[in-house]
């Protein structure tokens, strides 16, 4: 149909101007989309590692008071007994040397088995596992003698 006298559509460079502009703003948003993805995938990652490193400093100072108490360096776990790869774990009881110091982790289920290795002079708390769900097993630890954390850590 052609217009009638009088009346006017758009023409091709006005429609062609209109996409780019379109085609630009959606680019702009498309990627503070992404940038905000990120950040948030970040954001979570360290709180997951934050919340990791607290139970891991708050069993190394329940091991130390077993320590004090009973004079020798604790052994529990390791626990759950298999590592969580793929889905996470209920934390069940009995767990076999944590209810004794009294642990359970903030909670369940957990991404990590957790380990508390005791000798003559001194222990490490770890925990393996896959929080950031990579497909990569981490190991985070924590020397009780030195009171010094570490990770995430490639794990062997």
């Amino acid at each position: 149909m052609r217009a009638r006298r009088g009346e006017r559509g758009f023409t091709l460079v006005e429609i062609m101007i209109a996409t780019a502009i379109a085609g630009i703003l959606f680019a702009a948003l498309a990627q503070m989309i992404m940038t905000w993805a990120k950040f948030t995938v970040r954001a979570a990652l360290k709180a997951r590692t934050a919340e990791i490193e607290i139970d891991l400093r708050r069993l190394t100072e329940l091991a130390r008071i077993h320590y004090s108490t009973t004079d020798g360096f604790p052994k529990a776990g390791p626990w759950p007994a298999q590592v969580p790869a793929g889905a996470p774990v209920a934390w069940t009881r009995p767990a076999p040397g944590f209810d004794e110091l009294g642990w359970a982790p903030t909670r369940s289920p957990v991404w990590l088995q957790y380990n508390v290795d005791g000798w003559s002079t001194g222990f490490i708390v770890s925990a393996v596992g896959d929080p950031a769900r990579t497909g990569h097993l981490q190991v985070w630890r924590v020397w009780g003698d030195v009171n010094m954390f570490e990770g995430p850590l490639p794990y062997p």
